[in-house]
């Protein structure tokens, strides 16, 4: 069974090489399971937007690291629970030592504006925020100036993280020109939808000054579907990505089913010796399922969960498919 990997190769050498920054155990797992896979969940969604914020001037295997700390902080990322954060739960995150914490104004505003790429992006808010250009003409000597916004984060992550290559960078006027971008759309906002997720529009995209239309071909943006928000009927039988993963203790495996079927969905460890069964040949209507797994009870390491869906009416064609987790206590 081969990872899905991105980026990485080409042909029949992408499904088998992996990439170079992939060194260790934990970012392995999350290269052979998690990179390049697409991701039908706004639970799974808000976790990537709250991680990716929380990376800036960091590695990504330091926020892995701590994944599961931020999970417990944030509610696992239940996103009408973290909504509702008022200034005592606040506090209690910046006391919270299973997560990182910044008292560093240019990565306050980094991580910012990490996070308004990735809402734009996943629709959350108006669509290639990210593909405008900042030009400040007022300020014609910025560092900033004459690249899109997601090259801009780019660039702040490494000025963060190499800051000895950068010796003469005035950092403040660095969290002047972020503030600048991060307050241009500022005010008052309303939920169009909470499922998915989505805000109305404060001001147009192209209403900013110094922020213009970008002359390059828009960067390519997958689109995200949560499996629960698409018409069951166009589903068919589909077996999702389990979520969390890597999990600690508990995971959730979700599944459609086109027409009324006798399901039986089990997990196997590396050897293919059984572990649980979830669900041993029930009779289950048809529509969107979800099955908790509470793994407590194993050890840390790759599993596999393998659902067989049988039509009642024998002349419809089922499902029986195979999924990989991890288990990282």
């Amino acid at each position: 069974m081969h990872a899905r990997v991105r980026g990485c190769g080409e042909g029949s050498q992408r499904m088998q090489r992996r990439c170079t920054w992939a060194g260790t155990e934990l970012s392995i797992a999350y290269h052979d399971t998690e990179w390049g896979v697409p991701l039908h969940d706004d639970r799974g969604l808000f976790e990537f937007l709250i991680l990716e914020g929380a990376q800036a001037g960091l590695s990504w295997e330091t926020i892995l690291k701590k994944r599961d700390g931020y999970r417990e902080a944030f509610d696992h990322f239940d996103i009408r629970a973290v909504a509702g954060y008022d200034g005592r739960k606040v506090r209690q995150l910046l006391r919270n030592p299973g997560i990182y914490k910044y008292n560093n104004a240019v990565v306050g505003e980094q991580i910012a504006l990490k996070m308004n790429i990735a809402a734009s992006d996943v629709g959350i808010t108006a669509a290639r925020f990210g593909d405008l250009v900042y030009l400040d003409e007022k300020n014609p000597g910025d560092p900033l100036n004459g690249i899109s916004l997601r090259k801009v984060a780019v660039r702040v992550d490494s000025m963060l993280t190499y800051w000895r290559s950068f010796p003469n960078l005035d950092y403040n006027n660095l969290r002047v020109s972020l503030r600048k971008i991060n307050r241009a759309f500022l005010g008052t906002i309303d939920t169009i939808s909470l499922r998915p997720m989505k805000l109305t529009p404060v001001k147009t995209l192209f209403s900013i000054d110094f922020l213009v239309p970008n002359t390059e071909p828009p960067a390519e943006i997958p689109e995200y579907v949560a499996l629960n928000s698409v018409p069951e009927e166009e589903l068919g039988f589909q077996l999702a990505q389990n979520y969390p993963n890597p999990f600690n203790p508990t995971t959730t495996i979700e599944f459609n089913l086109a027409v009324p079927s006798v399901v039986t969905l089990k997990v196997y460890d590396l050897t293919g010796r059984e572990v649980a069964a979830l669900i041993n040949r029930e009779e289950i209507p048809e529509g969107f399922q979800a099955v908790d797994f509470d793994a407590r009870s194993l050890s840390s390491g790759i599993y596999f969960y393998r659902i067989v869906a049988n039509p009642l009416n024998e002349d419809e064609k089922g499902l029986n498919v195979v999924g990989k987790m991890i288990l990282m206590k």
